[in-house]
């Protein structure tokens, strides 16, 4: 398969078991390539950026 002709229209995705479901907060300020996620625990909360990389939308990130 040749990856090149397909880079650029992947996306992000997280998964977590759904017994943290009251833990997981997903933050409005993503998008289709970047997924920002808040994590409740006992001590800090965790905040998780996954980013899909290399896009090219070069504009859509800058906004």
């Amino acid at each position: 398969m040749d990856y090149n002709l397909i880079r650029g229209y992947g996306g992000v995705c997280v998964f977590w078991r759904k017994e943290i479901n009251s833990c997981v907060k997903v933050c409005e300020k993503g998008s289709d390539i970047i997924i920002i996620l808040e994590i409740e625990t006992n001590r800090n909360p965790i905040c998780l950026v996954n980013n899909y990389m290399p896009s090219t939308n070069l504009y859509k990130e800058a906004e």
